[in-house]
């Protein structure tokens, strides 16, 4: 049984706007790449490129098709569709064979079809839910061996198992990634001004396309909640700081559940710290295997990013570091070890990393050895302003270390606060004099 939905070209989103020209360079490619993560309009861009194909095959994938026989009976079934194309002898491989070899079935395909001379486009759509490596091993022989003017197109929130290397070597590979999917300023206002008949603050709108990095299912949220430019204004705020349920039920349905457990916990864990590395998930987390689940979760597009070429560290995008955030907050018994994750940054003299959890966890020893270890190159680093939260946290303790005395006086000099600084050097003076020898 066929459901025909699958391979229909999806219908545009009312209101979208037209991104042709992300599709511009893809002309002599024999294999074009989509991937990015959830809700960054991939279906849309490629149904809208779909559209000006005439000869094309369209399957959407969905976690049923992950097995050889299903894949290809949809596969085989979406080319068979194509005006003026019969494949009759690989449908029949496809009903009389559970146990498929891939190979020989795209031998056959590619045999079938060896007369064809009209371009074919095939799209896979929703191809993160392959894991079956016969299908992956299957699908490079087919994309090494078709013809040149045919195109192939595989959207998915992660990277493929599939060698494209050669292709990329030749110039045949086209790629697409989420910064490129990302919506810009000028698109956000685009979008805006299509499908909204109010005035919205430019300052709001900018803030929120730069809060939530581009991503369109956010700018979607916000259009679909604005009845006027006061709930624009809202709603942008809300939506831009993750702060709104539908984003929570979006990210929690779409993103968090798909993962196992154990990466769950591992995002819940790390979701305070502005960026990782293998090193630091270890150590919070209790496990061995940090570097092989950082890349399971870039690997399952869990908005997680690396901060360098090196892939060595990553980051989070701001809104789903914030839905984590709330996400901890409902479960019950759940805390941020601060402390711990201070003292990991500490230890790594990573002053910057450091500082917000120290400040939070408002430990007054901690604060000290912060200060002792870091005050100076906080200083130096101009962060005045956390300098004094410190020495608000430490109170009377100050009096007792008298480098840190020094160092306050030179904030304050910094600060342009000198009124501050002759009281100051007097009362220490009276302290220390007070001290026996």
């Amino acid at each position: 049984m066929i459901i025909k939905s699958k391979l229909l070209v999806p219908p545009l989103l009312k209101g979208g706007i037209s991104r042709k020209h992300l599709f511009e360079n893809f002309i002599d490619a024999k294999l074009g790449l989509i991937c990015a993560p959830a809700g960054y309009g991939k279906s849309t861009a490629i149904a809208e490129w779909a559209k000006q194909q005439e000869h094309l095959a369209w399957f959407s994938i969905d976690r049923s098709d992950d097995n050889a026989s299903q894949f290809c009976n949809y596969f085989i079934h979406a080319i068979n569709q194509i005006t003026g194309i019969s494949c009759p002898a690989s449908l029949e491989m496809t009903k009389q064979n559970n146990n498929l070899d891939l190979v020989n079935l795209f031998t056959l395909l590619l045999d079938e079809l060896s007369e064809i001379n009209t371009p074919l486009c095939f799209v896979l759509d929703n191809y993160h839910y392959i894991k079956d490596e016969s299908i992956h091993q299957g699908l490079a022989f087919f994309i090494k061996h078709m013809p040149l003017h045919w195109k192939l197109v595989i959207a998915s929130r992660t990277p493929p198992p599939i060698s494209v290397s050669y292709l990329r070597i030749k110039q045949q590979l086209f790629e697409i990634n989420q910064e490129k999917l990302a919506f810009s300023a000028a698109e956000t206002d685009e979008f805006f001004a299509k499908n909204t008949n109010f005035l919205r603050d430019p300052k709001e709108q900018e803030a929120l396309q730069v809060n939530v990095e581009g991503w369109p299912t956010a700018l979607q949220l916000v259009l679909m909640l604005s009845k006027d430019s006061l709930t624009f204004n809202e709603c942008a705020q809300q939506i831009g700081k993750s702060n709104h349920v539908y984003l929570w039920d979006y990210l929690e349905e779409e993103v968090f559940l798909t993962l196992n457990p154990k990466l769950q916990g591992i995002l819940l864990n790390i979701a305070p710290l502005n960026r990782v590395d293998a090193s630091i998930v270890n150590e919070l987390c209790d496990i061995q295997d940090g570097q092989a689940q950082l890349e399971l979760l870039k690997e399952h597009g869990a908005f997680i990013v690396p901060v360098d070429n090196q892939q060595e560290s990553f980051t989070f995008h701001s809104f789903f570091k914030s839905f984590l955030l709330h996400k901890s907050k409902s479960i019950p018994g759940f805390k941020y070890d601060d402390k711990k994750i201070a003292q990991l940054w500490l230890a790594r003299e990573e002053v910057a990393e450091a500082l917000p959890h120290v400040l939070k966890i408002q430990d007054e020893q901690l604060v000290l050895t912060f200060l002792q270890e870091a005050g100076w190159k906080l200083f130096h680093d101009g962060h005045l302003n956390s300098l004094e939260q410190c020495f608000d946290l430490i109170k009377q303790t100050v009096w007792v270390y008298p480098e840190l005395i020094l160092l306050k006086v030179w904030m304050l000099q910094s600060r342009h606060q000198g009124y501050k600084i002759a009281p100051l050097i007097k009362k220490a003076e009276k302290v220390f004099q007070s001290v026996p020898e």
